[in-house]
């Protein structure tokens, strides 16, 4: 069962029993295995990454049972220090561009626009200028430097150094049900992620042609779902070219280009 050990008491008593098991049983066992070829998931595979795949199903499952910890940043506290935070607020977009489905769907769910924040210092785009869009994904990720996430956006700027200097990242409302309280229902997600695109195009002056989308896991999703939308809704003033975005798959991540 999902989070059953989140409770204080029994949280204590299977962390006990994860790092003895794991210190004395499943690491010299993963070292092991590790180290035989055939007992690799793939024989391909080196060991070091034999052993780091098993290393990170064990912690995701830990996480899993006792819940995930709280993503990191302090929008409260990082808006006090823009300059060295990066931290800006994102208004909620205007009601006037949540159209058809996704329209209706907010409005049985009581979904409003909701301000956001965000890592990019806020400059206003220069001619020709390209930007990274970036939707982390993780039930604790978020858009704050301090994130460990925080390399994948910077590891794209790294690919593209030169090209595109300028990474974007918004931390959208999450959503959760049973045995969590029940939060932001969708498209509670979908609402924010259009309001950074608003704020990237309308707010800095950015093409919509210059925006380059991506994301990691659920952001990877949230960045499809976003263009679906704004390829579908009619928006002028939103819309760039009506082509497909080229995609880029591997590992969780997707990049989405509106530039043909």
């Amino acid at each position: 069962m999902m989070f059953a050990f989140k409770n204080q008491s029994l949280k204590a008593l299977y962390l006990l029993y994860f790092v003895g098991t794991g210190l004395f049983i499943r690491l010299p066992y993963w070292t092991i295995v590790s180290a035989i070829p055939a007992c690799r998931p793939k024989r391909t595979w080196s060991m070091g990454r034999s052993f780091t795949v098993r290393l990170l199903k064990a912690v995701i499952g830990l996480f899993s049972a006792i819940g995930y910890p709280t993503p990191e940043g302090d929008p409260v506290k990082d808006s006090k220090a823009p300059s060295t935070t990066g931290f800006v607020w994102v208004d909620g977009i205007p009601d006037e561009f949540i159209k058809g489905e996704v329209a209706a769907m907010a409005k049985k769910n009581s979904v409003l626009p909701a301000p956001a924040s965000d890592g990019s210092h806020g400059q206003c785009a220069s001619a020709g200028e390209l930007v990274y869009y970036h939707l982390h994904g993780n039930q604790t990720g978020s858009c704050s430097p301090k994130s460990l996430l925080a390399n994948i956006p910077l590891g794209v700027l790294g690919q593209c150094a030169g090209k595109v200097d300028r990474a974007f990242g918004l931390d959208y409302r999450l959503s959760s049900s049973a045995p969590l309280p029940p939060l932001n229902p969708f498209p509670a997600a979908l609402v924010d992620a259009l309001s950074g695109y608003y704020y990237l195009v309308k707010t800095l002056g950015f093409s919509p042609r210059n925006v380059i989308l991506g994301g990691d896991s659920a952001g990877s999703n949230l960045a499809v779902v976003l263009v679906r939308y704004l390829e579908t809704a009619n928006i002028s003033s939103l819309s760039g070219p009506r082509t497909p975005p080229p995609f880029l798959a591997g590992y969780g991540l997707g990049l989405y280009s509106r530039q043909p």
